[in-house]
């Protein structure tokens, strides 16, 4: 299984979206005592005069670098403006590095410019949180990952930030 296939099919082979596949792998985690992270990735929004965003070539591009980042057993799809990272097998310490690489990656990345020889840089903010430490529910890992995302960009962008439990 590649980091990027979708739709994925279950054993009688029909198709999973990503939100029942985010399902199945929480039982899955329990099932096995083993855990796993959510991440979500948002290009951040650019002020600079002369350098528009191209939304979804952008994030075609920050797909393809974050397969260079994560490992082939990892998950990702895209969900509107923003990509769903599935990172299995991890704990708080290895998202945060995994997402940190992702980041770093594409703030490296020259992306094109608004001419054919123009290049321009983008940076993204990602928003993770961990199963079962932040969330023992599909829909609260994702609002807790979203959450996190908010975080990043209100903090102006280019962050990555792992949920963290209050108390």
């Amino acid at each position: 299984m590649t980091a990027s296939v979708f739709p994925q099919v279950n054993q009688e082979g029909f198709p999973l979206s990503f939100k029942s596949l985010l399902e199945w792998e929480c039982q899955r985690a329990v099932r096995y005592q083993e855990s796993f992270a959510l991440a979500v990735v948002a290009i951040d929004p650019t002020s600079k005069e002369g350098e528009p965003r191209e939304g979804d070539i952008e994030l075609e591009i920050v797909k393809e670098n974050v397969k260079k980042e994560i490992r082939k057993t990892d998950l990702q799809d895209q969900d509107g403006e923003t990509l769903n990272i599935l990172l299995l097998h991890v704990d708080r310490p290895e998202t945060l590095q995994i997402a940190e690489r992702v980041r770093s990656r594409i703030q490296h990345y020259s992306f094109p410019g608004k001419t054919p020889n123009a290049r321009v840089n983008r940076t993204v903010s990602i928003g993770a949180a961990c199963y079962p430490l932040h969330s023992v529910d599909s829909t609260d890992l994702r609002k807790r990952a979203l959450e996190a995302l908010h975080r990043a960009q209100a903090d102006g962008g280019n962050k990555v930030v792992v949920f963290k439990n209050h108390g």
